[in-house]
């Protein structure tokens, strides 16, 4: 039996994780979470297929604060993440468009 859903992981990146699947390199960016017993675990939220290590790390250095969008799919005792939209480049991107608006008006 398998569950899926969508949700929002906030926190720092740890690493990111290259890999490759059935011939196919992708990204993992890995941060903490904590669990329903409040013990600390690792999670793998994978990026699109064919986004370049470099990208990523340009995008999500270590250390640093993110807010993804990603759904997930838990099968058996697994729970699979992946990436669908980065918020916090969302709100920046609003937040530029708002600016040259309000320049740009008399």
């Amino acid at each position: 039996m398998s569950e899926d859903g969508q949700l929002i992981a906030r926190g720092k990146v740890l690493a990111l994780k290259p890999s490759t699947f059935e011939g196919k390199t992708s990204v993992a960016v890995q941060m903490l979470k904590r669990t329903a017993k409040g013990s600390m675990d690792i999670i793998n939220i994978k990026m699109p297929d064919g986004t370049a290590l470099d990208e990523c790390v340009k995008a999500y250095p270590e250390g640093s604060d993110i807010e993804f969008a990603v759904d997930f799919v838990a099968v058996e005792r697994n729970v699979y993440f992946r990436f669908l939209r980065d918020l916090r480049a969302d709100q920046r991107g609003a937040g530029r468009a708002a600016t040259r608006q309000a320049t740009a008006s008399p």
